[in-house]
């Protein structure tokens, strides 16, 4: 079994330098880093989250119809996506399909988001 020091030596690593002038440890850097790297807003949503939420703002949907609509796989939307928008209080999963509860909808109508 390989030791732990040399078990990681051939990993290709992502290093992100992060400039103190340009992101300062600061609730406002660390808003700017999550924005600007990770592509998140300040409750965690990712791109599949929005395009996931914005596949609802028309109504409610059964679960295959809504997949086609989220440009993530099956599994990603059943074990991250939906778990975490279930947590946050934005959409209830029904016996009839998904929906957007009324956060939601306000979150939805607070974001600028680009038509599907």
């Amino acid at each position: 079994m390989p030791q732990p020091r040399t078990a990681c030596i051939n990993v290709p690593r992502r290093h992100h330098h992060f400039d103190a002038a340009t992101y300062p440890l600061t609730l406002d850097g660390l808003r700017r880093i999550a924005d600007e790297t990770w592509k998140v807003d300040e409750q965690g949503l990712g791109n599949s989250d929005r395009e996931y939420l914005r596949a609802l703002s028309n109504g409610r949907r059964g679960f295959t119809n809504l997949t086609p609509l989220v440009r993530v796989g099956q599994d990603e939307i059943r074990t991250v996506i939906e778990p975490y928008l279930l947590q946050l209080g934005f959409i209830n999963i029904t016996p009839r399909g998904r929906e957007l509860t009324e956060m939601g909808k306000r979150k939805i109508s607070e974001e600028p988001f680009a038509p599907l």
